[in-house]
């Protein structure tokens, strides 16, 4: 059929991409390959499901066995893997949104809490960076200034437009760090609690700015406005 013959072409084009950047012999490379593009149809990281769907005559429990053993002996380098991914993601005049968001969930007793670099492309935002926590709950600044030194040691820091976070990741040292050390330009969501500088020098409400503004609508504040000094 029509749609089968795209899709061969599809896996072709995915085969030569990470072919290109990987080196890898052939075998592990259509493994990779059909992997990634049974994730799509399977939507689950499940290897039993996936096993399902892997193309060959072999068994389920072989192509299980198969997945297993890959994922034991085969080491993936992050930092390429990361190159790979910033060099195929669409760009903004060469210029990219960069996302920072935190994803925690427990596994039995054990907190799986994962800090994520991204980057923004039509509404995903698709992860190049992670730092495992070792711990529940926020991240703290540290933690925080390692993953986007590590991205400026792999790409630098001209490419980056805006670096986009919630409000989780606020603070007066982080902030501090994005102005003036890794002078990256954000936008941060902050809590409408906060207390800024008025014109006339006394301090209000960061909410009581913005009280007269309907969906859709936007204000830029003019004058200096301070937030914690």
């Amino acid at each position: 059929s029509k749609k089968g013959e795209a899709a061969m072409e599809n896996l072709k084009e995915l085969e030569v991409k990470l072919g290109g950047h990987f080196k890898i012999n052939s075998c592990r490379l259509k493994f990779i390959t059909a992997f990634i593009s049974i994730l799509f149809l399977a939507r689950t990281v499940n290897f039993t499901h996936i096993a399902k769907l892997m193309p060959g005559s072999a068994k389920i429990l072989s192509q299980y066995r198969k997945i297993q053993r890959f994922f034991e002996k085969y080491d993936f380098d992050l930092d390429i893997v990361a190159k790979f991914m910033v060099n195929n993601v669409p760009k903004n005049n060469g210029k990219v949104y960069l996302t920072l968001d935190r994803t925690n969930w427990k596994f039995g007793i054990f907190n799986i809490n994962i800090l994520v670099l991204g980057i923004a492309c039509e509404g995903t935002s698709f992860p190049i960076l992670w730092i495992l926590l070792d711990k529940k709950g926020n991240s703290n600044t540290l933690e925080r200034i390692q993953i986007i030194e590590n991205y400026i040691l792999l790409f630098g820091r001209e490419n980056i437009k805006c670096l986009l976070c919630d409000r989780e990741f606020i603070g007066k040292e982080w902030f501090n760090y994005l102005i003036n050390k890794a002078k990256i330009s954000f936008r941060i969501r902050v809590k409408d609690c906060y207390l800024i500088n008025k014109k006339d020098g006394n301090e209000s409400q960061i909410k009581n700015f913005f009280r007269n503004i309907k969906p859709g609508e936007y204000k830029v504040l003019d004058g200096k406005r301070k937030l914690w000094g």
